[in-house]
């Protein structure tokens, strides 16, 4: 790839220069580094979160907040993770970043969240432009919803020179014209874009933003990252492309002249690949859990014989489509397909020990768009044993008609 998507006249070289030049990056940008390091060091020791979306219980929710460098004051009874905006968006960050580990093992109702040392250590080791260039370039390029999305927060950075637009009076007039930046709004200020001044919530009120104040860092930062076309109103007219290719390394050396600090990326951690011994799963039907089946499948079997050989131990034909989905090791789930839908993850083409999945992991069967037949799968060992052929060792109950 060439190196042309950065290229700039000399004026807005010469702007970056003294720009940078002039603010460092580093602790004091924004509050993204000091508040990520109180996520981090809240979780060192771990904690249970929820089992679906693996979010932060209420109590440790409301603990970290009040450390963080501007705690939220919410009225709100029982607030959730979406609650806290900025906690929300540091929390999805760190995960993507391979930050956490989940152990399935301690409590089916909950999961277990842990930090995975080697990425901390690696972290420790990164100084402070590092880190927050790390951050940064997580939230606007890799994540799939990015939090950053640049092309619509520019454009609500261009609205905020509205003077109407910087206050709002109200929290419907926020509500309204805010609120689906609530987010990425949190992300600007904790990397210092912004500075945001929070009005009272009552009982039934989310967080809201009174007003707006706009640093020095958007027109930078729009400069740096690519957008010089929305600094026009600024007087710097210059059309670039967006950086595309979603490598680090080419982005740092996109960037290097002007954050010479940015030296070193942070090791993400590597998923174990099992080629021999068996998964035991307990295959259970959702709508009884009483009716299951407890198969053992080699490491090396597909996904698609797996499918099959459920399908097979309910009696059931296979005439539809179907989805597995899994646990990813950064939190959420990810999901495998039948080979038919020709999505990115294919069932033949992924082996059972490809995944790295832990024991003590649940997953979802998801068979028949139609009827929507679901059935969950516990792993409840991983053995050192060598068969070729996926076996039914156990079960229970009847199985249900697939047709009335």
């Amino acid at each position: 790839m060439e190196n042309d998507w950065l290229h700039k006249t000399a004026k807005v070289q010469q702007f970056l220069r003294d720009f940078f030049g002039q603010h460092r990056v580093d602790e004091t940008t924004g509050s993204v580094l000091h508040d990520a390091q109180t996520v981090l060091d809240y979780i060192a020791d771990g904690l249970f979160v929820s089992l679906q979306k693996q979010e932060l219980n209420q109590a440790d929710l409301a603990k970290i907040n009040a450390k963080m460098r501007h705690p939220l004051h919410l009225g709100l009874k029982r607030p959730q993770q979406t609650s806290y905006p900025p906690i929300m968006v540091l929390y999805q960050l760190l995960q993507k970043l391979g930050f956490f580990e989940f152990d399935h093992s301690k409590d089916l109702k909950k999961v277990w969240l842990n930090l995975n040392q080697t990425v901390l250590n690696s972290w420790r080791q990164l100084n402070a432009t590092e880190r927050y260039f790390t951050l940064l370039y997580t939230g606007v390029f890799c994540l799939e919803e990015p939090l950053l999305d640049l092309s619509s927060i520019f454009n609500l950075l261009t609205q905020l020179n509205d003077p109407d637009k910087r206050e709002c009076k109200t929290y419907s007039h926020f509500k309204a014209d805010l609120n689906p930046y609530k987010n990425s709004l949190a992300l600007l200020e904790l990397f210092g874009w912004l500075k945001l001044d929070y009005g009272l919530s009552t009982t039934s009120q989310h967080w809201w933003v009174k007003q707006i104040h706009l640093t020095e860092w958007p027109l930078a930062m729009a400069l740096l990252i690519g957008r010089e076309d929305k600094a026009n109103s600024h007087g710097i007219e210059i059309e670039t492309a967006m950086l595309e290719d979603d490598d680090i390394e080419l982005f740092r050396q996109q960037i290097i002249d002007y954050i010479p600090q940015w030296q070193k990326h942070l090791a993400l951690p590597k998923i174990e690949i099992l080629t021999s011994g068996v998964h035991v799963f307990k295959v259970a039907w959702a709508d009884n859990p009483e009716i299951w089946r407890r198969l053992t499948v080699p490491t090396q079997a597909t996904w698609e014989e797996l499918a099959q050989a459920i399908l097979t131990a309910f009696q059931f034909d296979d005439g539809h489509l179907y989805e597995f989905r899994y646990p990813s090791h950064f939190g959420g789930y990810q999901q495998i397909f039948h080979p038919f839908l020709e999505e990115a993850q294919n069932a033949d083409e992924i082996r059972i020990g490809d995944l790295g999945l832990t024991q003590g992991c649940q997953l979802v069967f998801l068979y028949d768009y139609g009827d929507t037949w679901l059935f969950t799968l516990l792993l409840e060992q991983i053995e050192d044993k060598n068969i070729k052929q996926i076996q039914t060792l156990a079960q229970q109950g009847d199985a249900p008609k697939q047709y009335d």
